[in-house]
């Protein structure tokens, strides 16, 4: 375990807090070259240090997010600081660099990239280029929030702890337990979602985040990483307008057999409450977490009306087992989500500029009402990582899953509960990845890999007359991809890396039966390639710049290709035409660190070239029919601006983030800005931290979250003419987060009392949504570790 007297040095960027750990000092001031007698057991690499530290005196500084997920074996017998240095990070990855009675661990092939020790300890290690690199060291726009950051901002859904990400929008619908995820104005369809590295598909087979929001417990993460822009490359399909990467806990950081935490949320706003139950342990180079939540949230309180059907109900379970040894590491895996909520009907005040929920008073016998009484998905996954292959071949992981999805929705008429329709999708999926790390001289990091994707899609309509069923529709297909990437890491000098990547993507979708179609039997077959190229130079002291191209695609898949579906009397028509979607992404940016400021500033241009959109193609006394068409180009261009700024001796850190936006979509001929996306938004907030006597931490964090206004120009898709303009007022509003941590010999204690919406403001914040947010309430956890 840490020792409680060394330093942190925390990643500033808005909302991220990333702990970072440094080794013991003893009081004796030994020397690296001197002989120290070690024993040592094998453990977690972090601890390993920290042990190594207490027993030689050597100061010993390195990034808690350097050692996770890393073992080291045991070390016994006499050595100097340097020789048990060097063997605890055999195959690790990792290296250290050695000055008089001071030890700095680092990524291995980044000495020109963490010029100094305190930019090297100031950065938060994240995955998102597929490989473990420091933040400052991408050329893409990518923020974390560590699992301390979504302690300290407690909420019931991912999605809540994304909103104030810059770049970052909740795409709302009405459906309170189904929020998504927009990226730079764009659809949530453009969003690629990875629960630790596996697609988390939407149920509704469009890509995307889905219902995420509710399917992955805050709890249970680790660590959220937000790609911003185009990332097919490294991720393929989907990943067009960014990548939201979740990554969930595990027992590796565990330093005894058993341990454990038990908490309890409570969301005044929709009456919830919200226990989270979780086991870990670790011994002789196993490791293991078991976790459980449940959440039954009721409807919810807005400051004008308690939401009609707005409820939503969710039940998590995760189990994992972990194996690691000198040169590898193997992990096993399963995730079980299920849940079901409710969409609430609304109606859109255009003088004001508000959704609000349709009175019950003003229900009529035709009112309709859409619900999802099921939503499950259960995923089973497992990975090898095999380090120091050989000369060449640093590293080789192999990783492989198969996920269930089932979801049933329904629509009813709300007065007399009578059924419309009725509709069960089940998505089984299973595939892999191949991914091989080559270090070619001291100049090239290559990446090296193969992903591989097959599912399956069945679905059932069963339709209703005077709630008697008249008919019932059953189609079914498969969906199969395999790609080749391949990326470099280039070091053209000590300060300029340049990186470069390729990917080809081979899709092939098959639709094997169609009640509702019976004389088609399509398929259809794609090649997709893509590209990347990116330059990082940090020549300049505590500064990295950066400067990125990049691609990106999404494959129609079965679901909108040949599958369709009905929801009441709407009917949405498959249409095997389709053509993917594709991007082009420019950008710069720049990040400085010195300790104190901390910034992060980009620039982008994106255009999306084939754009699938529903439109709508008849109206009648059957209801509407619409189908996804390519009826669709966007181009847009903004600025993402994270700052934060810690004054010494005070405890106080004042931080700000802004989103400015243009984007301007061109459809049918007909081209506008006013598409419901804000201009701008943002969060300028305080923080402030102080150790109490007794060892406690206590912390608060005061914020003002703000957007303008946005017009949304209504085209009629029949006509191609614009038929009017409707308006969502600007919102702010304020929120105030206090919370307190107290340690003792073998327990940790830990309360937070966040007041959100403190004014009681009316909003509604999300592109496309319809439900208000809450009013003024309470969100507030206890929880305790031992």
């Amino acid at each position: 375990m840490p020792v409680s007297s060394l330093p942190h040095f925390r990643l500033r960027l808005g909302f991220m807090a990333v702990a970072a750990t440094l080794a013991c000092v003893a009081q004796a001031q030994s020397q690296i070259q001197s002989v120290s007698s070690v024993q040592i057991d094998a453990q977690p690499l972090g601890q390993a240090l920290n042990a190594l530290a207490l027993q030689t005196g050597a100061r010993i500084v390195f990034a808690s997010d350097l050692t996770e997920h890393k073992q080291a074996g045991a070390l016994r017998g006499d050595y100097t600081v340097q020789q048990a240095v060097t063997q605890l990070l055999a195959g690790s990855g990792l290296v250290a660099d050695f000055s008089g009675n001071e030890v700095v661990i680092r990524l291995a092939g980044n000495a020109a990239r963490a010029s100094d020790e305190v930019t090297a300890l100031s950065q938060v290690v994240v995955t998102a280029s597929r490989n473990e690199r420091y933040l400052s060291e991408l050329p893409m726009s990518v923020s974390a929030i560590s699992a301390q950051e979504l302690e300290r901002n407690p909420q019931t859904s991912v999605v809540a702890q994304l909103q104030q990400t810059p770049g970052v929008l909740a795409s709302g619908t009405n459906e309170a337990g189904s929020q998504k995820i927009s990226i730079r104005g764009n659809s949530y369809t453009r969003t690629l979602v990875l629960i630790d590295g596996v697609r988390a598909s939407d149920f509704r087979g469009l890509g995307g985040v889905g219902s995420i929001g509710q399917t992955v417990n805050p709890a249970d993460i680790e660590r959220i990483e937000v790609i911003k822009g185009p990332s097919s490359v490294l991720y393929g399909s989907d990943a067009i307008g960014g990548v939201v990467n979740i990554i969930t806990k595990s027992g590796l950081r565990a330093d005894r057999p058993l341990q454990g935490a038990v908490s309890m949320l409570y969301d005044s706003s929709s009456r919830s409450f919200e226990p989270n139950v979780s086991l870990s342990g670790a011994a002789r180079g196993f490791s293991y977490r078991l976790s459980g939540n449940g959440l039954n949230a009721q409807d919810r309180r807005t400051p004008d009306m308690t939401l009609p059907y707005s409820q939503y109900r969710q039940r998590n379970y995760n189990g994992r087992l972990d194996y690691t040894w000198d040169d590898g590491r193997v992990e096993f895996a399963v995730d079980r989500h299920t849940g079901s909520f409710d969409a609430t009907p609304t109606w859109f005040n255009a003088a004001n500029g508000t959704n609000y929920p349709l009175d019950a008073d003003d229900y009529t016998a035709a009112t309709g009402r859409y619900y999802v009484p099921k939503n499950d998905r259960t995923t089973y996954r497992t990975k090898l990582e095999l380090t120091n292959l050989g000369e060449y071949l640093s590293g080789l992981t192999v990783s492989l899953y198969h996920q269930d999805l089932t979801t049933r929705s329904a629509t009813d008429f709300v007065w007399s509960g009578v059924p419309q329709t009725q509709f069960e999708f089940k998505h089984k999926a299973y595939g892999g990845s191949v991914q091989s790390n080559w270090q070619l001289g001291d100049a090239h990091f290559v990446t090296l890999g193969l992903d591989a994707d097959h599912t399956e899609y069945k679905g059932v309509d069963d339709f209703f007359t005077a709630g008697v069923q008249t008919s019932s529709d059953r189609t079914s297909g498969t969906e199969r991809s395999i790609a080749l990437f391949v990326q470099d890491e280039w070091s053209l000098t000590d300060n300029t890396v340049l990186t470069a990547g390729l990917r080809n993507t081979w899709t092939r979708v098959e639709l094997d039966r169609s009640d509702r179609y019976p004389d088609r039997t399509n398929s259809s077959s794609t090649s997709r390639p893509v590209a990347s190229l990116g330059v990082v130079y940090s020549g300049i002291e505590n500064t990295q710049l950066r400067a990125l191209f990049s691609q990106g695609f999404r494959n129609p898949n079965m679901y909108i290709s040949y599958m369709g579906s009905s929801n009441g009397n709407r009917h949405v028509l498959p249409n095997p035409d389709l053509k993917a979607e594709k991007s082009n992404n420019y950008e710069i940016g720049a990040r400085y660190n010195n300790g104190n400021l901390d910034a992060d500033l980009s620039l982008f241009y994106s255009d999306i070239r084939d754009g699938i959109r529903m439109v709508t193609l008849r109206r009648g006394p059957g209801g509407v029919e619409m189908q996804n068409q390519n009826d669709d180009k966007t181009r847009s261009y903004g600025a993402e601006l994270a700052v934060s700024y810690a004054i010494d001796g005070t405890g106080f850190t004042p931080y700000a983030n802004l989103s400015l936006l243009r984007y301007k979509t061109i459809k049918r001929g007909f081209s506008t800005t006013d598409n419901g996306v804000p201009s701008a938004w943002g969060t300028l907030g305080l923080k402030w931290e102080t150790n109490l006597q007794d060892g406690s931490n206590l912390f608060a964090d005061g914020q003002l979250v703000t957007s303008r206004g946005a017009h949304s120009e209504i085209v009629n898709d029949l006509t191609g003419v614009a038929s009017g303009s409707e308006y969502r007022s600007g919102w702010s509003v304020a929120n105030l987060t206090v919370g307190l941590q107290k340690k003792t010999s073998t327990l940790t204690y830990n309360a937070t009392l966040s007041l959100r919406n403190l004014f009681d403001r009316s909003y509604t914040p999300a592109p496309g949504g319809y439900l208000p947010e809450p009013g003024r309430h309470v969100v507030a956890t206890v929880g305790i570790e031992f």
